[in-house]
């Protein structure tokens, strides 16, 4: 079973480079592949979480996460 941490505004790590990567290749992500969620991301997790109708909160978390992996 897949599964990641739960990664916000301000967290480093490898799995910020899949989420990284993730969005851009969805065109939501145009900040550089830095493993840091910065505010660029912060803004491209909340604009993915909108449209697909998740809790808007900027928080990748379990639920967003199975929502980009399985897509």
């Amino acid at each position: 079973m897949f599964s990641c941490r739960q990664v916000r505004a301000g967290d480093i790590g490898n799995d910020m480079l899949l989420l990284e990567e993730i969005l851009k290749a969805r065109g939501l992500y145009g900040g550089a592949l830095d493993r840091i969620f910065g505010s660029q991301m912060d803004a491209a997790v909340r604009t993915y979480q909108k449209e697909r109708q998740l809790t808007v909160d900027g928080i990748c978390g379990p639920n967003t996460w199975k929502d980009l992996i399985v897509l």
